[in-house]
């Protein structure tokens, strides 16, 4: 996300998160580096964390399934704290900031998440984007950027990952989302493209 971001040219990038005191962790900081991205606020907790990573292995020829690295990462609230300082001095200093969350339990934290609520509250002004694949309903104040699947589950309705929504049914759950949010949501679709809603409604 960041390198993609970086594309864009913006006027600056500061990244904050947590990662490891592993080979992971100070690779994906040279790489930051190397794209001029700010990484101060790239917090290194010593103890029981690994950077989240992942590979896959090849055996003759055909891809094998992946091998992750920190899934069972445990933050320590000394970490949560100089976090949520982080997050606050980047909400200040910049225009807009995405939250990405991908890893489970990475972002389950209630303690971090009421913080976080907290600081965005404080900057109503500020476009705050959300993309997370498991606790998109926790946030508050935020614009959404979900898929199908991720979607249906906002409005607890499941869907089977092979199970396609409509049209209409995303246009649907759309609106009652932003009811309830009334900030802009942005549904992906795969090789469909991208659906959004805002105050103006539906856009295919």
């Amino acid at each position: 996300m960041v390198a993609n971001l970086a594309v864009l040219n913006p006027l600056a990038i500061a990244v904050v998160g947590v990662v490891g005191n592993d080979i992971f962790g100070r690779e994906m900081t040279r790489q930051f580096i190397e794209l001029g991205v700010d990484t101060s606020k790239l917090i290194i907790q010593e103890e029981n964390f690994d950077t989240y990573t992942y590979c896959k292995r090849y055996l003759e020829g055909k891809e094998q399934r992946r091998i992750d690295f920190g899934f069972f990462n445990q933050r320590t609230e000394e970490t949560d704290r100089t976090l949520l300082k982080a997050f606050r001095e980047a909400i200040e200093q910049s225009d807009g900031l995405i939250i990405n969350q991908q890893i489970p339990n990475s972002n389950s934290n209630q303690f971090f998440i009421d913080g976080v609520n907290q600081i965005i509250g404080d900057f109503p002004e500020k476009i705050v984007l959300v993309d997370s694949r498991h606790y998109a309903h926790f946030f508050k104040g935020v614009y959404l950027k979900t898929n199908e699947k991720e979607l249906a589950n906002l409005n607890q309705e499941e869907k089977s990952s092979h199970q396609m929504l409509t049209l209409g049914e995303i246009k649907r759950l759309m609106e009652k989302t932003y009811r309830q949010s009334q900030k802009p949501i942005f549904v992906t679709r795969g090789s469909r493209g991208l659906v959004v809603f805002d105050e103006n409604g539906f856009h295919a």
